[in-house]
């Protein structure tokens, strides 16, 4: 382990109780927790991570008309992923029994990578028989590149298992061009995949309630909306809410896992509905766009449902 490793690994800020910790083996956990996922894997399961997330602090969003904020704790977690699935021991506090999620890698509906400032999260939703179950991890920003291979195995898991072919030609990186250079870069170099060609792009900016900035309320944050030969992507702006204009957000969506996509009228503007399924359960998501979009959107939409 190198010096810098040392010092992440053990570092201490304000707003955090420790960075991550990357594991060569099981072993390496507490004895408890080694007991316990030698218990749940399989010997047909090849390890491919584990991570150890420690606590952190987080701002908790406001609720209603609540004015203030506070800091709360996450759960310390502690994840395990397999050439199958996905296994995650949350501890509440030191000593506690731990709260286990179990997911087959073939059952995420939808993935989450969010950022704001000094913490990250990642989070899934997946099918439990006809429910919908969500999980989401927070760690420190500083452990980003670890999770961020930990997203692209699980991508690439779920493109084996579902046989969607690589891009055999162009890219389509050209059609990234209009985007703010924020987007454009990000999306180019951190949410495609290598083999990943670009199908269709949306871009939208921020819907604020009203016109006056005295009185006006952000409705939805900057997005672009990204189809390719893999997934529909998303990567948004941060809302505010714990007063950071600075974070980004990119969710995954599983060509595989989409079954219907609608376009609703919305006041003056234009709603994306997704109705995503894998086995029995479902699940609704909205994405708010200008009445301007609905071409592209419809472009979009007629290039997926065409797609071999």
């Amino acid at each position: 382990m190198s010096i810098l490793d040392g010092l992440l690994q053990s570092g201490r800020a304000k707003g955090t109780r420790g960075f991550y910790l990357r594991h060569n083996a099981l072993d390496e956990l507490e004895p408890k927790l080694c007991s316990l996922f030698e218990g749940l894997i399989t010997q047909k399961e090849q390890i491919m991570h584990i991570i150890s997330a420690p606590s952190q602090m987080v701002l908790e969003k406001r609720q209603d008309l609540r004015l203030w904020m506070k800091w709360s704790a996450t759960p310390a977690y502690y994840l395990v992923m397999t050439s199958q699935r996905m296994l995650v021991a949350a501890v509440a506090q030191p000593g506690a029994e731990p709260d286990v999620h179990i997911f087959h890698l073939s059952e995420i509906l939808t993935m989450e990578f969010g950022k704001i400032l000094l913490y990250a999260w990642l989070e899934w939703s997946w099918s439990a028989g006809e429910h919908v179950k969500r999980l989401r991890v927070h760690f420190n920003t500083v452990g980003e590149e670890l999770f961020h291979r930990l997203v692209v195995d699980i991508c690439r898991n779920r493109i084996e298992l579902t046989g969607l072919k690589s891009a055999d030609n162009s890219r389509n990186l050209n059609l990234l061009d209009h985007l703010p250079y924020k987007f454009k870069n990000i999306i180019a170099g951190r949410l495609l995949l290598p083999d990943e060609a670009v199908r269709g792009v949306v871009f939208r900016d921020a819907i604020w309630s009203c016109t006056l900035r005295v009185f006006r309320r952000l409705r939805a944050p900057a997005l672009a909306l990204v189809l390719t030969n893999f997934h529909l992507l998303a990567m948004h702006e941060d809302f505010g809410s714990v007063g950071s204009k600075y974070g980004v957000i990119f969710r995954y969506f599983p060509l595989d896992s989409i079954l219907r996509a609608r376009l609703q009228q919305e006041d003056k503007q234009t709603r994306l509905d997704l109705v995503l399924r894998n086995n029995g359960a479902r699940e609704t998501l909205q994405l708010l766009f200008n009445e301007d979009d609905r071409v592209k959107l419809q472009e979009m939409l007629l290039y997926w449902i065409m797609r071999e």
